[in-house]
């Protein structure tokens, strides 16, 4: 039996058929290319959106961040607004119990916390500047980590000695009341700090209430000083201090001023030690050119260049029979009072005090001190400030 061959009409509605399947296959084909474009499309839009709000979500999260930065020390302050110290009276030697807060617009305070020999430390190193703490209405608040033995009242007696604890009760010092519950201030804002156990912490306030600073370890005392001015100008006439443990540093503090005015380098070599200070090295800058940061003494007693000063106000503290730190106001020709330190040893068995460093920092109302000059027997360096607050 023959096939019967296709008819015209039947070849051609099957190529139409093909044909049809074809273009719906292509048109498919073209709509999810569309669509993949499309979706390519968006996914660059949406990187690009990414790229340029990524700066705004970074300020967004950094404000957040700041903001419960704020609210933390806002906390704090309040916290430690809360807790009560014992002032005494200088006139009636009467102690009464106040919270801090109630100190606010009259008194700043500095409070410590650490061990015994942490705080004796802390305190040893603020003794020299004990009329400078008045002047600038500081009250410092020693507490301990724990009652024993060798609690904060034993490490101001050994720092200050019964005498001076007993003065200092009377001008800058105050006691902790009670000392549990700074205690538990403390233990709280160390926690915070990620649990450093073991280490001493402080926490300064300004007449507002306010924290200004506050780290780890011992304030450096005489940059907080520098934070925290007396509110009236000093005066070039101020006498020493009577209660200046040694005449003869003095005198030696004395005899420094006056090669340091006159110029005198052979003078000012003869009164240092043979000694250089580790802080000064480790700032010490030289670079291929053999230029450093150091201003060595033949440059700072340069005609023209060394200060023009008067001092007064003059204090010593003895540390040991061979230890001993003076201070003074510095009053320039030009710019503000400067509070200056300067340490001292003594050899065993020897008569004379040879310097081992002077320091200084602007010391003046309505002054922002930002460089520390530190010197030892090569030259001076002019350091930016070390107080660090934690927020």
């Amino acid at each position: 039996m023959r096939a019967v061959p296709s008819s015209p009409s039947q070849v051609v509605s099957s190529s139409a058929r093909s044909l049809v399947l074809l273009l719906a296959l292509l048109l498919v084909l073209i709509v999810l290319l569309v669509l993949v474009l499309f979706a390519l499309v968006l996914i660059l839009l949406a990187l690009a959106l990414l790229v340029l709000l990524a700066p705004h979500v970074a300020l967004v999260d950094e404000e957040r961040t700041k903001r419960t930065r704020q609210l933390a020390r806002l906390q704090r302050e309040y916290a430690l607004g809360d807790l009560s110290v014992e002032v005494v009276s200088p006139a009636t030697r009467l102690a009464r119990r106040v919270q801090v807060a109630k100190l606010r617009g009259s008194r700043r305070v500095v409070a410590l916390y650490g061990s015994g020999p942490q705080l004796e430390e802390a305190l040893e190193g603020a003794m020299p500047y004990r009329t400078r703490l008045s002047q600038s209405e500081v009250v410092v608040v020693p507490t301990a980590t724990e009652d024993g033995p060798f609690d904060a009242g034993e490490a101001v007696e050994r720092a200050l000695g019964r005498a001076g604890a007993r003065a200092a009760l009377g001008s800058w010092l105050a006691d902790a009341e009670p000392q549990r519950a700074w205690r538990r201030y403390f233990d709280e804002l160390l926690e915070d700090r990620g649990g450093t156990t073991g280490r001493g912490i402080w926490v300064a306030l300004n007449f507002r209430g306010r924290v200004l600073g506050s780290n780890f370890g011992c304030p450096i005392w005489d940059e907080l000083l520098a934070a925290v001015p007396p509110r009236l100008p000093l005066i070039s006439t101020e006498a020493a201090n009577e209660s200046a443990e040694s005449a003869d540093v003095l005198a030696a503090q004395a005899r420094f001023y006056e090669a340091l005015v006159a110029g005198d380098e052979k003078a000012l070599a003869g009164m240092f030690v043979d000694q250089d200070d580790p802080e000064l090295s480790f700032a010490l800058e030289v670079d291929e050119a053999a230029n450093s940061n150091l201003s060595d003494w033949a440059a700072v007693l340069a005609e023209g260049v060394r200060p023009e000063i008067t001092t007064a106000g003059h204090d010593c503290v003895l540390r040991s029979a061979g230890d001993a730190v003076s201070t003074c106001v510095e009053f320039p020709v030009l710019g503000p009072t400067l509070l200056a330190t300067q340490r001292w040893r003594r050899a065993p068995g020897g008569k004379d005090w040879k310097l081992l460093t002077h320091r200084s920092i602007p010391y003046a109302p309505a002054v922002e001190a930002r460089v520390t000059l530190r010197c030892d027997r090569r030259g001076c360096i002019a350091f930016g400030k070390q107080l660090d607050a934690m927020r």
